[in-house]
């Protein structure tokens, strides 16, 4: 891998046909030993075709979708490309080399930031320059995330989309990446989107991107802090089968069939003590099945359990948690 070279912009016309470069794109008013900006691998293809956003590096412990993008960015062969893939490593830099899920600049959640704000808080600006500079030239994004650390996820994915043009295209990028589980979210009046789940999305990459008319999802998979061999394969096969769903590469893309559904709710805990979880990631659970127990210190135990039918699609990994803390997330039709 090349020394990346510091830009202001990504001259895409410039790139010369079936190659790949290496990029940091700088962050306007911001000085470098306070916020890094995003490094960036574009694979310029040796034809014609979509340019194509794939991300990693939103929260800086996400290291398996980290490890699957750069991966990615070193080994594709430009040759074999229609159109351009950026391979975004590390969306949030600062964060990657500090091992931590917000930026160390800031304190704050860059996946909240979005669109970005050119004159806020670093974050912000990181933010602003991923979507100005990059995700606005995009005709899809794909933005690879990881469960936050003492958690862990089922192969899922997340779109959102006022038209639903848009948001059969983005659930076609998930299927076509093997998710087990598609979610369309839909805004609820009244409440932030993703709220009934534990999430706040209104400011996901993702959300803003298919706002604008942009296919897009956002896939989430294993857990944070270390490297799983098998999660990194895992996430380099997803991406390869969007490309080629998407004509960048050859190769049929056989049909997924992963399953769709239509809301989600986290399931919390009111008891701090030690958890019992009778139903992991990827669980199918009916209607009043138990999925966990906390017991207090003191002898008082919670039974926590499903309220409708549905799938497991993030677990907590820790056996103690705090009350209020979430359990589990599920997912019904």
């Amino acid at each position: 891998m090349p020394t990346p070279r510091l830009v202001d912009r990504i001259d895409l016309p410039s790139l010369a046909t079936g190659t790949t470069t290496w990029f940091e794109l700088a962050l306007p008013g911001v000085p470098p030993q306070t916020a890094r900006g995003p490094l960036v691998a574009a694979v310029r293809g040796s034809a014609d075709g979509p340019t194509v956003y794939v991300g990693s590096g939103m929260h800086g412990d996400e290291l398996n979708s980290i490890e699957a993008v750069r991966r990615l960015a070193v080994s594709l062969d430009p040759a074999r490309v229609r159109g351009t893939v950026f391979f975004v490593v590390a969306q949030n830099q600062s964060a990657v080399l500090a091992g931590t899920r917000l930026s160390p600049a800031d304190a704050k959640n860059l996946d909240h930031c979005f669109p970005g704000d050119p004159g806020g808080t670093p974050s912000q600006v990181l933010a602003h320059v991923l979507f100005e500079q990059l995700v606005s030239r995009c005709d899809a994004v794909l933005d690879l995330h990881c469960a936050s650390q003492g958690g862990w996820n089922l192969l899922y994915s997340i779109v959102h989309a006022e038209d639903e043009a848009t948001l059969a295209a983005s659930a076609a990028l998930a299927h076509a990446f093997g998710c087990a589980l598609v979610l369309p979210v839909r805004k609820q009046p009244g409440r932030p989107l993703g709220d009934e789940f534990g999430s706040a999305l209104d400011g996901n990459l993702f959300v803003r991107a298919a706002l604008g008319g942009r296919p897009a999802a956002i896939v989430e998979f294993g857990g944070a802090g270390s490297i799983d061999e098998a999660q990194v394969s895992l996430g380099v096969a997803g991406v390869l089968n969007v490309l080629r769903h998407l004509d960048v590469l050859d190769g049929r893309q056989p049909r997924q069939e992963g399953e769709s559904a239509r809301t989600a709710v986290a399931l919390r805990c009111t008891t701090s003590g030690l958890l019992r979880l009778f139903a992991p990631s990827g669980s199918r659970v009916e209607a009043g099945q138990l999925v966990g127990v906390v017991q207090g210190l003191a002898g008082a135990a919670e039974a926590i359990t499903a309220p409708h039918a549905g799938t497991i699609v993030r677990m907590t990994t820790s056996g103690s948690v705090s009350a209020g803390d979430r359990i589990v997330t599920m997912a019904s039709r």
